[in-house]
């Protein structure tokens, strides 16, 4: 009984984590990436936890790959905001 109830559990895993997929890739196709921001949070956690997955070992890499790449457009994104305050402060600055 022990080993079904683990095992739908992990279907719930699975489940959500899919859902979560699902909806944050909806978001970044609609460009809401602050809306994305915590719904990528909470499948980097899901996906960190292998063992809890019952998903194939492809797709949990694909989503820890799609997961890195959002990570390093953010930071992008984010350093690119940035510098642009910068340069807006700079051009205020001009008399």
């Amino acid at each position: 009984m022990r080993k079904i109830q683990m095992a739908q559990t992990r279907n719930e895993v699975d489940k959500k984590v899919l859902g979560l997929a699902k909806e944050a890739g909806e978001l970044l196709a609609n460009y809401k990436y602050g809306e994305a921001w915590s719904v990528m949070r909470q499948l980097h956690g899901l996906v960190k936890k292998k063992n809890a997955l019952t998903l194939p070992d492809s797709m949990v890499e694909a989503l820890e790959k799609h997961i890195k790449d959002y990570y390093h457009q953010y930071d992008v994104i984010t350093q690119a905001r940035k510098a642009m305050t910068a340069i807006g402060r700079k051009m205020g600055q001009v008399e």
